[in-house]
């Protein structure tokens, strides 16, 4: 005993520290801050992969939580990157969080409304690189000086969630023209079984609207769900996908029916949409959009098809989104089509 204190053997003193620990772990406190540190862990890695900076308050980088769209882009969200293939800079959002100029600058008549997903997006991108940047410039430029470009996209959307963002944003503003982008991964992000069976990607780990029977169904793949947590927490989204995997159930049906399914919904928005502007609509299709072509043929839908990006202009093997050249190609073939229809 020493100043009154009774000394123990360093074993059984390591033995009460652990013994401390191991119930500060498995107490409702010690588990929600193991949970915390985790999710921060998680966090920051992907973050980092994802666009070249740190954020810790999303699980999903450049979008959060959305109950009618499933996820959206922060509203002014704002960071600077440094990136060798995308470029250096700032990388901003707007006030509705979309890339572009402030919301309150969009005046009836004089937009341009560029619809689509991540690469539209161009998430890895900073500011006045990217295909609607581009183009705004060369509009203002060659056409009207007061024209601005909304681009409405997000990463991992399909077409319903694209119309949905047309709906919201797009249509009251009496768009110029309205630019339409489709991707390869278009018929599989349009189809549940398509995304859960045959085409597994981060939509599966997330809550989304799809289009079945002409409704909007709101599909919530989670196997475990805790106080609504799943929504926002990468790794509760892990900890399901992993569920989902083992579990995985027998689709209803093929990847064949179900690529047919996505391809339709895509099919009936786009014939939509193309009736109701006119010659204003475009279609920007990929080389590799197998079918539609033939589709923007026999339905009379512009179509501008963009040629294969070359080595120079993605950013391969990191990642095959096109950057600032890959963007300059596609408005390259755009632009002839598109300052016809202005």
């Amino acid at each position: 005993m020493v100043g009154g204190k009774e000394l123990l053997p360093p074993q059984l003193n390591r033995a009460r520290h652990e013994k401390r620990l191991i119930l500060l772990l498995i107490s409702p406190r010690g588990a929600a801050l193991a949970f915390l540190m985790l999710e921060l862990v998680l966090r920051g890695p992907k973050s980092y992969r994802f666009d070249g900076a740190i954020h810790l308050s999303s699980s999903s980088v450049n979008n959060e939580f959305d109950p009618e769209f499933g996820w959206r882009s922060p509203p002014g969200l704002s960071y600077f990157k440094t990136d060798s293939c995308y470029g250096t800079g700032v990388v901003s959002y707007n006030s509705a969080g979309f890339r572009g100029a402030p919301m309150e600058e969009m005046q009836p008549g004089k937009v341009l409304c560029l619809i689509g997903d991540s690469t539209m997006q161009a998430y890895q991108m900073p500011d006045g690189l990217s295909l609607g940047a581009q183009l705004e410039t060369r509009a203002r430029k060659d056409i009207d000086p007061e024209l601005r470009v909304l681009a409405l996209a997000v990463g991992g959307y399909g077409s319903l969630q694209e119309e949905m963002l047309y709906e919201r944003y797009c249509r009251a503003l009496a768009p110029r023209a309205v630019v339409w982008a489709w991707n390869e991964n278009d018929p599989a992000n349009n189809d549940y079984v398509a995304e859960r069976y045959f085409n597994p990607s981060s939509n599966n780990m997330r809550r989304r609207p799809y289009l079945e029977n002409g409704a909007i169904v709101i599909r919530k793949p989670y196997r475990l769900q805790l106080f609504g947590l799943e929504e926002q927490s990468i790794l509760l989204r892990l900890v399901n996908a992993s569920l989902l995997n083992l579990m995985p159930g027998a689709p209803p049906y093929g990847a064949q029916e179900a690529e047919r399914r996505g391809f339709a919904v895509a099919e009936s928005i786009l014939t939509a949409r193309a009736a109701e502007l006119g010659n204003k609509f475009i279609l920007l299709a990929g080389s590799e959009a197998r079918g539609i072509t033939d589709f923007s043929k026999s339905s009379g839908i512009t179509t501008v098809v963009v040629p294969p990006f070359s080595a120079e202009e993605v950013c391969m093997p990191r990642d095959s989104h096109p950057n600032e050249l890959g963007h300059r190609k596609m408005l390259e073939v755009l632009w002839p089509v598109l300052k016809s229809r202005l």
